[in-house]
């Protein structure tokens, strides 16, 4: 997956204090995986497979 920055217009159906959660951390429901997923272009997996990806490879990401 090639990593970009997204608007907000491009991931409908969740807010924005909702992202600002996530990235600090916070672990998403599933439905919002979904529509990151959705608004990223890819498959659901594919997503979870480059989050975990992520975490690997950055000794500070929480858990």
């Amino acid at each position: 997956m090639t990593k970009r920055q997204l608007n907000r217009s491009e991931i409908p159906g969740i807010s924005w204090p909702e992202i600002e959660k996530i990235e600090k951390g916070s672990r998403p429901p599933l439905e919002t995986i979904r529509k990151l997923s959705v608004a990223h272009g890819i498959s659901v997996n594919e997503y979870l497979e480059e989050i975990a990806q992520t975490r690997a490879s950055s000794p500070h990401a929480p858990n």
